[in-house]
């Protein structure tokens, strides 16, 4: 009968991860022939060929400056793939993976990622290694970008935010020398990695910034998925909601049970098989439909915005409209006082602008109808509906609104 894992068991495991973490951070610092974001820009910039130690054996590679233009390209191209915001969806991530870290996973060789601590947003996995590594296992972390944000939704139940935050946007990182040495520095530029961040170039392993996700990961975030771990969250996110002070405070950060071990470690063996391809379709059927959305939205503040402008051109025609007859009305009120003529004159003119008036307004009722019925054709309402509702909204009869229809050919 297999061993029942405890918390202290996975104390002892974050012990001897956080000695393996030091060690890796001393070792980087004394790395050789890094690739900086410096040297790219300097050599770009002076058109000099780049020369650099590799290894400690007295190896060197050398790239001359269109090498490094095409890293740098390949550098843009990777963070307008991924966008600006912090993590990046899950969807996204399975779907830019490279397929063969994608079969190691459904072929079997991470058997485990087991979910053993949470802290606020944070995830902590023990993932196990494949049978051809000299470790045994890994330690993935993973943040819930949106986990914040959900928290505070009043309308959905706690399981439902749980599992929107587990397939939503996460940052990651994972110990094994696949993330170090070949997608550490993608997740960087790409707004999803998780302290350690790279800043030197995957010069020799990973050039064309492909893939993102070690198979420790993948199957992390496939163990995310299972009922199972976002039941469990969903009652962190309860307790979280309810807490004072700072959701993810390190006195806050809470060991899974033995039993809830357990049936995570149940969960992550029963993870189905990732098919690439259907992955891919659906990461590309969801950013189609979010372009439709946005453009969408686009055409609707566009035509709300359109509307907003006639509006006011009409006020603002309006109101000079009203202030002429003032301005004409004071001038022929002042000279009406001193001259009979002038009042005669005053009444000519009057009438004349009373006559403009008249013409204004019937040419504001056939601009209005000639709208209505624009607007009713775009929607479909029935041109007859339409002119109905315009004799009734301007008190006139139905007659005098088709004469208008046929004198100006609408």
């Amino acid at each position: 009968m297999p061993q029942v894992e405890t918390s202290r068991d996975f104390k002892a495991f974050e012990r001897i991860f956080a000695q393996i973490w030091k060690k890796k951070k001393e070792d980087r610092v004394q790395g050789v022939g890094l690739l900086t974001p410096k040297l790219i820009k300097d050599h770009i910039k002076s058109g000099q060929q780049l020369i650099l130690q590799y290894g400690r054996q007295g190896g060197i590679v050398v790239y001359s400056p269109e090498e490094l233009r095409q890293f740098y390209n390949e550098i843009i191209k990777t963070k307008g793939e991924f966008g600006v915001k912090k993590g990046a969806p899950v969807l996204q991530l399975l779907a830019a993976s490279r397929k063969e870290d994608i079969d190691r996973v459904n072929k079997g060789e991470i058997k485990t990622a087991v979910l053993y601590k949470v802290r606020g947003d944070y995830l902590y996995f023990r993932a196990s290694a494949s049978p051809q590594s000299n470790a045994t296992h890994h330690q993935v972390h993973v943040r819930l970008e949106d986990w914040s944000d959900l928290m505070t939704n009043a309308t959905e139940s706690f399981i439902s935010l749980a599992k929107k935050a587990v397939s939503g946007r996460v940052s990651f990182d994972c110990d094994c020398g696949r993330h170090q040495y070949w997608y550490r520095y993608l997740a960087t530029i790409g707004g999803f990695a998780l302290s350690p961040t790279e800043q030197d170039f995957p010069k020799i392993r990973n050039k064309e910034l492909t893939g993102c996700c070690c198979k420790h990961v993948i199957k992390t975030l496939k163990t995310m998925q299972t009922p199972v771990v976002y039941n469990l969250l969903a009652l962190e996110m309860k307790k979280q909601a309810d807490a004072r002070g700072f959701a993810d405070d390190e006195k806050k950060k809470r060991f899974l049970n033995k039993e809830e071990i357990a049936r995570v470690k149940r969960a992550t063996k029963q993870t189905s098989d990732i098919d690439h391809e259907a992955v891919q379709r659906e990461w590309r059927d969801l950013q189609r439909a979010q372009e439709a959305f946005s453009r969408k939205q686009a055409e609707m503040a566009q035509k709300k915005k359109n509307k907003e402008a006639k509006a006011m051109a009409k006020e603002a025609q309006q109101e000079s409209l009203a202030k002429r007859d003032a301005k004409i009305r004071k001038q022929y009120e002042a000279k009406a006082k001193s001259d009979e003529e002038e009042k005669k004159q005053l009444k000519a003119d009057m009438e004349k602008l009373r006559q403009e008036n008249e013409q204004t307004k019937r040419d504001t009722i056939v601009s209005n109808l000639f709208t209505a019925l624009d607007v009713g054709k775009a929607f479909g309402v029935p041109r007859e509906a339409v002119i109905n509702k315009f004799s009734k909204d301007n008190k006139m009869t139905l007659d005098e609104v088709r004469a208008l229809v046929e004198r100006y050919k609408f």
